[in-house]
């Protein structure tokens, strides 16, 4: 996987555009996106981040009871 250091102007056909739970400029704090096949385990973000495309982000994971 590469990370972006920007956000792409148009997605390369049969990729998503798809970044982690970190809510900061993109590089800083941990903040990181990248291009991806499309899986289940991405979710349709409405953050407002890269407003001009479509992107996805982890969905959340549920810590397992004991």
């Amino acid at each position: 996987m590469e990370y972006l250091t920007k956000p792409p102007k148009f997605l390369p056909i049969g990729k998503v555009l798809v970044h982690n739970h970190v809510k900061s400029a993109l590089g800083s704090r941990g903040f990181r996106a990248w291009l991806a096949d499309p899986d289940e385990k991405y979710e349709i973000c409405t953050c407002g981040w890269g407003p001009h495309l479509e992107h996805y982000r982890v969905k959340p994971t549920r810590a397992k009871s004991p």
